[in-house]
């Protein structure tokens, strides 16, 4: 009972941490285009991709310091292992949703805004399966992982 709430408490940090996320991303969208005059096609598409990647590093550091803290803080597996994980995780999201959810989705005439709304969430939950286990990944989330695996045989 104890790791399932500790796994549901994860989760919620995780949704508040993506909504921090979302919210620092609309902010730098609306520096970079109302305020900084960003107002072509090609300084529109510079300032998407320069607001994601500043989200996704504020985002790293968001479940680092508050949902996966039990990891040490050294700076050359910090930048030379995690964060490059972090993106490959970010990336194989997106890459999921437009290669196989939107397509599959669309397919059977599924409205747009479900559509995105059913790819955000299962981009989210393979984000946060990759993070937990791949990128922020250790010896105490293993056991985690193993002992509520244990519990759910056992019920």
């Amino acid at each position: 009972m104890q790791q399932e709430n500790l796994l549901y408490q994860k989760i919620f940090k995780f949704a508040i941490g993506g909504g921090i996320v979302t919210g620092f991303n609309i902010v730098l969208i609306f520096i970079m285009v109302d305020w900084w005059g960003w107002d072509t096609i090609l300084l529109h598409n510079v300032a998407n991709a320069l607001a994601i990647e500043l989200s996704v590093i504020l985002s790293f550091f968001i479940y680092r310091l508050w949902i996966w803290t039990d990891g040490e803080w050294n700076i050359n597996k910090i930048f030379l292992k995690e964060i490059p994980l972090f993106h490959l995780a970010a990336g194989s999201a997106i890459a999921a949703r437009i290669i196989f959810i939107f397509p599959f989705l669309d397919y059977f005439s599924i409205d747009p805004k479900i559509n995105t709304l059913a790819g955000g969430l299962s981009g989210a939950a393979l984000n946060y399966i990759m993070n937990d286990r791949i990128v922020f990944k250790s010896d105490k989330t293993s056991q985690e992982i193993e002992s509520l695996s244990e519990a759910n045989s056992e019920e």
